[in-house]
């Protein structure tokens, strides 16, 4: 495919999906990522979503990329982008925040729907080098921008048939090459959440919730793949403790054999059964908790935004 069919063939968005949490975690989406940008660029893509813009580094809407020179100790320069072109995430809120004004206010979270994800984490110049050849980047010795620009068009190319994103992790004991980062190749794989098409018995996270038989009101954390929910909450009067400490212990020992409450003595070097006990449900039910599984059944209401007790 010649570099102006590629770009009539470029996708552009009209408008970003919307998913439920739940929905994303069931179909086993890529996420939370996010995406820094200039205040200008977040509002337009708002409207009409992302594009995938194709030209020079730091020209027109191309706001990043390598510039024109010898990639380290190789003979060529690098590709305009480092995954190729398409629209780029990170998993790190810390990368987007150097992207977005230096704030992580407006930073919005978004989902892909990148099943065939190719990961790769590269320490080395050379072999990053490598790697873009192998996938198509055919550029020669020149410092020929248009030559460049056509090669990672041949490396856009080529990557789009095998996968729907690449992943660099960037990760080792110091910050590798370009850092964390997710080139999405198609926009159209690109989801944000709306809380609004959440049934009522799903949560999302930074979720309210009351601890059901209790007026503790506790902040969801996250959310699993499986449903699992954790939480955190601040329980000064131990009210959690006393409503569901008894039937949290004959739980344990239920699915435990006699010696269970022996063993929490000796364990926790204490005098008494009662002690052991105490020390026991104190660890599991601490004032304070954080991103903490909690039983499904002791979950109550879910709040809505602004609602109190």
């Amino acid at each position: 495919m010649q570099f102006k069919q590629w770009l009539q063939t470029t996708i552009l968005n009209e408008s970003i999906k919307e998913i439920s949490y739940a929905e994303a975690m069931n179909q086993n989406m890529f996420g939370p990522v996010y995406h820094g940008t200039t205040e200008e660029n977040s509002q337009a893509i708002k409207k009409t979503g992302f594009n995938v813009f194709i030209g020079a580094p730091r020209k027109d809407n191309i706001t990043h990329g390598y510039t024109l020179e010898k990639y380290d100790q190789t003979p060529y320069p690098a590709p305009v982008h480092h995954l190729g072109y398409g629209v780029y995430f990170t998993t790190n809120k810390n990368s987007a925040k150097m992207y977005n004004r230096g704030t992580t206010k407006g930073l919005q979270e978004y989902f892909l729907n990148v099943p065939r994800m190719e990961t790769i984490n590269f320490a080395s110049t050379k072999k990053m080098m490598d790697w873009w050849r192998i996938n198509g980047y055919n550029m020669d010795e020149s410092m020929d921008e248009n030559k460049r620009i056509q090669a990672t068009v041949n490396m856009t190319n080529n990557l789009k048939e095998k996968y729907d994103a690449v992943y660099f992790k960037g990760k080792g004991l110091y910050r590798l090459l370009d850092g964390d980062q997710i080139c999405v190749f198609d926009p159209q794989r690109i989801y944000t959440i709306n809380p609004n098409l959440s049934q009522e018995n799903e949560f999302l996270p930074k979720d309210r919730l009351v601890i059901k038989d209790t007026n503790i009101i506790a902040k969801v954390d996250s959310v699993s793949k499986n449903g699992d929910i954790y939480i955190s909450y601040d329980d000064p009067m131990q009210k959690v403790l006393q409503r569901y400490g008894k039937e949290f212990m004959n739980n344990q020992i239920s699915i435990m054999d006699d010696q269970f409450i022996q063993r929490i003595t000796q364990n926790t070097n204490s005098n008494t059964t009662e002690e052991g006990m105490r020390k026991y449900l104190d660890y599991h039910f601490p004032q304070k908790q954080k991103n903490k599984k909690w039983p499904k059944e002791w979950i109550g209401k879910k709040l809505k935004k602004g609602e109190r007790l």
